[in-house]
C-alpha cells in the first residue's frame, strides 16, 4: 500500500472527525505488524455509549451516526480523491460494526459510505491539505488538523437546509 492512499485515508477519517466536534488524540503513517496508519480519538463518550444498558437517546443516536460516518471517512476520502477504495483496513470495519450493532442490526449503515464521501466532497481542498501533512511529517495533531479543516473546510452544518 503506498504512502499517499494511506495518508488520504486517515486524512479522511481526521477531517470528518473534526468537522463533526470530535477530538484527535494522535494520527500517523506508520507501519507495523497490524496497521499502515491510523486516527486516534478521544473516545470516553463512545465507551459510555457503548456499555450503557439505557435506551440511545436522539444525541447518542446521532453521534453513533457520526461515528459510522468518521469510520467510513477512509474509504469515503478514497474514493472521492483516487476513485476507488481497498477495504484494507479491519479497525475501520470494527468501529463501523460496533456503532451499527448498538444502533440496531437493521440500521443501514453501508448507506453512511456515500453520505461520508458527500460530506468529504465539500471538504476536498480540507482533506488535500491534511494529506499533504500527513505525507510530509508522518502524524497529525489535533490542533493541526482543526487548522487546515478552518483554513479550507467547510463546516457541514452549513449545509443542512
Amino acid at each position: 500500500m503506498n504512502a499517499r492512499r494511506v495518508a488520504i485515508h486517515e486524512a479522511g477519517h481526521a477531517v470528518l472527525a473534526i468537522l463533526y466536534g470530535r477530538t484527535i488524540i494522535s494520527g500517523a503513517i506508520e507501519q507495523s505488524s497490524s496497521t499502515l496508519g491510523w486516527i486516534q480519538l478521544d473516545s470516553t463518550l463512545l465507551n459510555s455509549i457503548y456499555v450503557s444498558d439505557a435506551p440511545l437517546s436522539e444525541a447518542n443516536r446521532g453521534f453513533l451516526i457520526e461515528e459510522i460516518k468518521i469510520g467510513w471517512g477512509g474509504y469515503a476520502a478514497e474514493k472521492l480523491i483516487l476513485g476507488n477504495f481497498y477495504p484494507w483496513h479491519m479497525n475501520d470495519m470494527q468501529r463501523i460494526t460496533a456503532a451499527k450493532l448498538r444502533l440496531g442490526d437493521n440500521f443501514p449503515s453501508a448507506e453512511l459510505l456515500d453520505v461520508a464521501v458527500g460530506e468529504l466532497s465539500t471538504n476536498r481542498e480540507a482533506v488535500a491539505r491534511v494529506t499533504e501533512e500527513m505525507l510530509a511529517r508522518r502524524y497529525l495533531t489535533h490542533e493541526r488538523v482543526k487548522e487546515l479543516v478552518a483554513q479550507h473546510g467547510r463546516d457541514l452544518r452549513s449545509l443542512d437546509p
